[in-house]
């Protein structure tokens, strides 16, 4: 079945995670839907980088909250690691109509001269796991905290981003506990609520096998029964990108996506 078809037979589901080769633009798509959550007035669209420091007033029926990565380039434009950013929200004291998530953005790796034995290296990149612990996994705990306290009354929708589960990620060991936290906590939420929708929604990214290395923490998570995994190309995904786009913005005005 095409992207498409599966996204419309499968709407009832709280976990959609994007697998396919590096640099097919599998974070861009989760760019685009970060932007459909957040107010037009204070971001700058889908080619914008979030800054350490900023806060992002959501559109007024939709929290948003987790994490991305993104790359860090030098100042001769290269490549030179990459960043996490984390998205936390913030108290508003109703000053605000639509939620304020803050945004933490730190180091996750950084590329090095050369790979020293003992260290937590993944190919050329040192990995910075306290960060990580301190800001990825914290994040998704936050996610799961939130949601644990939350009135089975509450009307908004809570939007979990989750890019991505992969190597560089899973060195640090409170990492896939936070993850799998997270997953069971968005379900049970959906499932004790009384709305015919569901008020919570996991969108990730996981790798797909590269010379038949298989990680089994990940195919753990591509195998739950409450996860739709939605393989991207350089052919699907404007379409796939206009799709979810679509419903991701019906599913926070609480209508029904065609």
């Amino acid at each position: 079945k095409s992207a498409t078809a599966l996204l419309r037979n499968n709407q009832r589901l709280c976990h959609i995670f994007l697998t396919g080769q590096p640099s097919v633009g599998k974070t861009t798509l989760i760019k685009a839907i970060i932007d459909s959550c957040i107010s037009k007035t204070n971001h700058g669209g889908t080619e914008s980088r979030h800054k350490d420091g900023d806060e992002l007033t959501c559109k007024t029926n939709v929290k948003l909250s987790g994490l991305y990565t993104e790359e860090s380039r030098g100042s001769d434009g290269k490549r030179d690691g990459f960043d996490l950013i984390c998205f936390s929200e913030k108290k508003t004291n109703g000053r605000s109509k639509g939620s304020v998530s803050s945004v933490t953005r730190t180091s996750l790796s950084r590329a090095q001269p050369k790979v020293t034995k003992g260290k937590p290296f993944v190919g050329k990149y040192l990995v910075d796991v306290d960060n990580i612990d301190q800001f990825g996994a914290a994040s998704l705990r936050q996610v799961s905290d939130n949601l644990q306290q939350q009135s089975e009354e509450e009307e908004s929708r809570t939007i979990c981003i989750l890019d991505e589960v992969g190597k560089m990620e899973l060195l640090c060991p409170t990492f896939l506990p936070a993850v799998h936290g997270v997953l069971d906590t968005i379900s049970e939420c959906n499932k004790r609520g009384t709305k015919e929708k569901n008020t919570c929604l996991l969108l990730g990214t996981i790798p797909t096998p590269r010379y038949g290395h298989v990680i089994s923490a990940v195919e753990d998570i591509r195998s739950r029964k409450d996860v739709l995994v939605l393989y991207v190309t350089k052919s699907n995904r404007d379409e796939l990108k206009t799709k979810l786009v679509s419903l991701i913005e019906k599913w926070i005005d609480g209508g029904e996506e065609r």
